[in-house]
């Protein structure tokens, strides 16, 4: 039998059993009888030392994973920034119009309709009156009546109605008219659809005493005089008369005068007092596309007439004022030249200093805007082709643009654009003009 060994107990291990094989000097006697077994070797491998100690992971050096951390925090704060730039981006784009001064002395001839491609003027009017009080010298005493033609209506008969002369004819507050002269009046008509018509016919009617009270410059149009010998009649109602005119005349105490010089100077002030406020209203009614220079009127006078029977005399002018007008775009031509018009590629110019223009209108004595003949004008000044910008158009067309290529666009618009004087930027200069048009801006510099 082999001999025990004892457990050999590594230091820094768990106790492991090794059996050692017994040396061939000590093998035991065989006895008789018993069987042999044979002992067969048994290579026994070296005990294994256990290392029961925790093994420490790998690491990386704490200046590694610093620097790999404030890399990942610049990468995603940069992303966010561009993002976010990317997102309140902005285009500004400074565009300085096109400008081309004009330098302008001509004489022209103005139509009133077109000839041969000659400027062509248009007319407007206004018809105004103005009265002033003057001093006079007090002449002797005198009485006059009233008169003035009125118009006067058969609605009673489709006969003709005749009234004699001295017929009476009262107004609403009692005031007597008399007839000047026999009238016959036409008989009323009726339409074959209908229409009833009364007859009419127009005539004097002179006060019945003298007076001022019996001037009626003015009178309400639905005012009717009637006959008074008709007033328990039906004529009464049918047969009437109406003030289309003023009747004045009427006078009773001392007359005055009024000296030649005083007429003349008083009539000279109301007539520019007629014509400047004729000016300002006109220039309200100025249609858009055409210009209205302030020395470009005519004006018709009536003679002045003087209210000398009034104890107070006024002078009294009427007067219409005529407007000339030009079209803008006829004008600028004739007075730019067609080249320069045309150098605009069809886009539209604002004309900057045209009102501005010296004007004079060299036949005005010889000028009439009743006949409408020849105009003959001088003009002097400066004035500036302004190219007008289409700001919207524009922005569309930029939109969702590289900076870069923003400059083929804006070159497409060189009739109105001075080219070495715009510019254009991108914030941030990374992104792309916005599609959305409200964070474009356009600047038209001055």
């Amino acid at each position: 039998m082999p001999r025990r060994v004892q457990d050999i107990i590594p230091s820094n291990a768990k106790p492991v059993k090794q059996v050692v094989p017994v040396s061939r000097k000590e093998k035991p006697e065989e006895k008789e009888g018993e069987q042999k077994i044979a002992i067969k070797r048994i290579a026994t491998p070296p005990p294994a030392i256990l290392d029961h100690t925790p093994k420490k992971k790998k690491r990386f050096p704490r200046k590694s994973r610093v620097l790999l951390v404030l890399l990942g925090i610049v990468v995603l704060i940069g992303l966010l920034g561009y993002f976010a730039s990317t997102y309140f981006a902005r285009a500004i784009f400074t565009v300085k119009p096109r400008e081309i001064p004009v330098t302008v002395n001509s004489t022209l001839i103005a139509t009133a309709s077109p000839v041969n491609g000659s400027l062509t003027y248009d007319l407007v009017s206004v018809a105004n009156s103005a009265t002033s009080t003057v001093k006079a010298t007090i002449g002797s005493y005198s009485e006059s009546k009233a008169k003035g033609i009125v118009t006067f209506y058969n609605s009673f008969s489709a006969k003709s109605w005749r009234l004699i002369a001295g017929t009476r004819f009262v107004t609403s507050e009692g005031l007597i008219y008399r007839l000047a002269s026999t009238i016959s009046i036409p008989g009323f008509t009726t339409s074959s659809s209908g229409v009833f018509t009364p007859g009419t016919i127009t005539a004097t009617l002179i006060a019945d005493q003298v007076g001022e009270e019996y001037n009626a410059v003015r009178m309400d149009p639905l005012e009717k005089l009637r006959v008074v010998a008709f007033e328990k009649d039906p004529k009464y109602e049918t047969v009437y008369a109406k003030i289309t005119g003023p009747i004045s005349g009427g006078f009773k105490g001392n007359k005055v005068t009024v000296s030649p010089s005083v007429l003349a100077s008083t009539t000279v002030e109301l007539q520019s007092e007629i014509i400047r406020d004729s000016l300002s209203h006109l220039k309200s009614i100025v249609p858009e596309g055409y210009v209205l220079y302030s020395s470009a009127y005519s004006a018709v006078f009536s003679p002045a007439s003087v209210n000398s029977l009034a104890k107070t005399p006024v002078v009294s002018v009427r007067g219409t004022v005529y407007g000339i007008l030009f079209k803008k775009t006829d004008l600028v031509s004739k007075l730019a030249g067609q080249s320069l018009v045309q150098s605009f590629n069809g886009f539209t110019f604002d004309t900057d200093g045209l009102e501005g223009l010296v004007f004079a209108i060299s036949n005005a004595k010889d000028f009439s805007p009743i006949k409408k003949n020849n105009l003959i004008i001088q003009i002097k000044g400066n004035m500036t082709l302004l190219g007008v910008v289409p700001v919207q158009e524009l922005k569309s067309k930029l939109a969702g643009m590289a900076l870069v290529d923003t400059e083929k666009v804006i070159h497409a618009y060189s009739p109105v654009i001075d080219l070495e004087k715009s510019s254009g930027q991108v914030v941030p200069p990374w992104s792309k003009v916005p599609t959305n048009l409200e964070k474009i801006s356009v600047v038209i510099q001055d």
